[in-house]
């Protein structure tokens, strides 16, 4: 059995950064993200939790 992968993205809190982020969660990675906002970085990770319950998502600021 193949662990889920474990990815850092950078800019995720926006944009195509975010973009990614969110169907990164869908296919099942764990995510690192790295946010200059605290407020950005919580909000993203509601949006990505809300559509992907199971995700694990690490914001960093």
């Amino acid at each position: 059995m193949m662990a889920n992968p474990i990815v850092v993205i950078t800019g995720g809190t926006s944009g195509l950064g975010q973009l990614v982020a969110i169907e990164l969660a869908k296919r099942g990675t764990h995510l690192v993200m790295t946010a200059r906002s605290k407020d950005r970085a919580e909000a993203t990770k509601k949006i990505i939790k809300d559509m992907v319950p199971s995700t694990k998502l690490y914001p960093i600021e």
